[in-house]
C-alpha cells in the first residue's frame, strides 16, 4: 500500500515537473470532498518538490443551515490550521438568490478569482481527475457542443491548475484510505436528477460492468480523436523541427499528434503508437540538452527546439 501511494504521488510530481511554466503561488480550492483533500495532501506534502513557493487554502461555503456544508467548512479549516497554511473562506450567508448548480459554480468562481487576486496567486488548483474529464467530454458530446467542447480540462492553462487530472477516481479514493485522510461526502452527489450524476453513478459504472476497461478505453479513444478534430488549430509543422515550449505545453494527445505530423513531414513511415509513446516519454524531462536514437533517426533536444535527423 505504501508503494501504491508513492506511485500516485510520483505521477503527480512527474506531470507537474514536465510543465514549462509550473505555478509557484497556488490557491487550492478545497471543498472537503475526497478529491480535494487528496490534492491538498499531495501539494502540501510535496510543495518544495513541485516548486511551489506559497500555498493558500480556499473553501467556498454555500450557506448556513446545512450540516454537510458546516462540517466540510470545519474539516478544511482544521486541516489548514494543522499545517499552518493561510485559510480563506466567505461569509456563510444564506444563498437565497442562488438556485441552480450553474449559479453555484459561478458563485464559487467569483470568490476564487477574488481570493486569487488578493493573495497574488498565479494559479487556482482544482481537484478534477481523469473521470471528471471523461464525464465532461461525454456531456458535451450529448449536448452537441462540437469539437471545441472536447478540449475541456488541461493540466495547467490560463491560471487553472489540475494536478490530479491523470488519476482515476478509484486511485484517488484508494490513496485517501491508505493515507487515513478524512473527508466529507456531499449527499447531493448521490442524487441522479442531474445528468452528470446519472452518468457518474449509473451509466458509466454499468458500461464498465458490461465491458471491463471500457471507461479507460473510451477516454483514450476521445484523446486519440481530439487532435484530428482540432487539426486546423495547430500551426504547420516545420520540417526543421518542433518548438519545445509548444510541445511541452500541449496535452498528451496533442503531443502524440504533433510528433506524428512531424514524422510524416520527415517522410518517416512504419512507426506505431508504441514508438510515439516512447518518444513522448523520453521528452518528459526538464533536461536542457540531450539526444537519443529511434526509428533510424537521431532526435536532438535543445532548450528551445527538438528536431530529428537521419542517422
Amino acid at each position: 500500500m505504501i508503494r501504491q501511494t508513492l506511485s500516485i504521488e510520483q505521477r503527480v510530481l512527474r506531470d507537474v515537473r514536465q510543465l514549462v511554466h509550473s505555478p509557484s503561488r497556488v490557491l487550492m480550492a478545497i471543498s472537503g470532498g475526497v478529491d480535494s483533500m487528496v490534492m491538498a495532501e499531495i501539494l502540501s506534502q510535496w510543495q518544495a518538490g513541485l516548486g511551489i513557493e506559497e500555498l493558500t487554502v480556499a473553501h467556498v461555503h454555500h450557506g448556513l443551515g446545512n450540516q454537510f456544508r458546516d462540517e466540510a467548512l470545519a474539516l478544511v479549516r482544521q486541516w489548514a490550521e494543522q499545517r499552518k497554511l493561510r485559510f480563506l473562506t466567505n461569509t456563510a450567508e444564506a444563498l437565497s438568490d442562488v438556485n441552480s448548480e450553474e449559479e453555484l459554480r459561478l458563485y464559487r468562481n467569483r470568490h476564487l478569482r477574488q481570493w486569487s487576486a488578493e493573495c497574488g496567486a498565479d494559479a487556482v488548483a482544482y481537484a478534477h481527475h481523469r473521470d471528471d474529464l471523461l464525464e465532461t467530454r461525454v456531456l458535451r458530446l450529448i449536448r452537441g457542443s462540437g469539437k471545441q467542447g472536447l478540449t475541456a480540462m488541461t493540466l495547467f492553462r490560463q491560471g487553472k491548475f489540475r494536478p490530479l487530472l491523470n488519476l482515476a477516481r478509484t486511485e484517488i479514493e484508494d490513496y485517501a484510505l491508505a493515507k487515513g485522510l478524512h473527508w466529507k461526502m456531499d449527499p447531493s452527489n448521490a442524487v441522479d436528477d442531474a445528468l452528470r450524476n446519472w452518468l457518474r453513478n449509473q451509466w458509466l459504472p454499468a458500461l464498465e460492468r458490461k465491458r471491463p476497461g471500457a471507461m479507460k478505453t473510451l477516454a483514450r479513444s476521445i484523446e486519440t480523436l481530439l487532435p484530428q478534430a482540432l487539426g486546423q488549430e495547430w500551426p504547420d509543422i516545420p520540417y526543421v523541427g518542433l518548438r519545445r515550449e509548444l510541445f511541452i505545453s500541449a496535452d498528451v494527445s496533442e503531443r502524440r499528434e504533433l510528433l506524428a505530423r512531424y514524422l510524416r513531414a520527415m517522410g518517416i513511415n512504419g512507426y506505431g503508437q508504441t514508438h510515439i509513446d516512447e518518444i513522448v516519454k523520453r521528452l518528459r524531462t526538464r533536461r536542457k540538452n540531450f539526444a537519443f536514437a529511434m526509428l533510424g533517426l537521431k532526435f536532438t533536444v535543445s532548450p528551445d527546439f527538438l528536431w530529428a535527423s537521419r542517422v
